[in-house]
């Protein structure tokens, strides 16, 4: 069971560790998890820990199944979805390289350290990978022919909630919220969000590549 979970999420609980290294003394096995660490081989959730002092790891390079990038994202009908901006394509400095999966699967450790990732765990497949980072989705996927790495970053908005201008009785105001009203509104409340994340995605592809 927990074997398959790590194929599939790329959840590594630490009952698997124990279980697959048990002829290994504790204090070894977490030396090599530290040696894992430092090659950005895998994330520790420090969000399970917080909720139930379980210790739980993410380790995407062992993902075998993959994803459409677009698959990954389920919104509900009250959730809109932004684009913000065109995607990012990361390619290799030198022209027809391809960038390794290797260089993914760090990316993702790398973007699973930069702050704690909230409710919701992270979808993590082998070519693709979605994170979320307050309001924001971060989508990421690796194309095999193109050897690039596609950067995408969402916005979601809850389009249930009637603003303060609002007659949450009259059908025809709330008719006049456009989504883009709706867009427009979140960003000048939270002005520097988008900045903030956006730039947040830019130095971890820099310090990772």
């Amino acid at each position: 069971e927990h074997w398959k979970e790590l194929e599939e999420t790329g959840r590594l609980s630490s009952k698997l560790i124990s279980r697959v290294w048990r002829d290994i003394d504790k204090e070894v096995q977490d030396q090599l998890v530290d040696i894992m660490k430092k090659f950005d081989l895998l994330h520790q959730d420090q969000r399970t820990m917080a909720m139930n002092g379980e210790c739980i790891y993410f380790v995407p390079l062992v993902i075998r199944g993959e994803s459409n990038p677009e698959d990954l994202v389920k919104p509900d009908s009250d959730t809109l979805l932004v684009d913000l901006g065109v995607p990012l394509f990361v390619s290799a400095a030198t022209p027809g390289m391809p960038i390794p999966h290797s260089i993914y699967f760090r990316l993702i450790v790398n973007l699973l350290g930069v702050k704690e990732l909230g409710d919701e765990e992270p979808e993590l497949r082998y070519n693709c990978a979605l994170l979320h980072d307050g309001p924001f989705n971060i989508i990421l996927s690796h194309s095999h022919l193109a050897g690039t790495i596609k950067v995408q970053v969402q916005l979601r908005i809850d389009s249930s909630s009637d603003s303060e201008d609002e007659d949450p009785n009259n059908e025809e105001e709330r008719e006049k919220i456009t989504k883009n009203d709706r867009i427009s509104a979140f960003l000048e409340k939270n002005p520097t969000l988008m900045a903030e994340c956006c730039t947040e995605v830019r130095s971890v592809l820099l310090s990772t590549l």
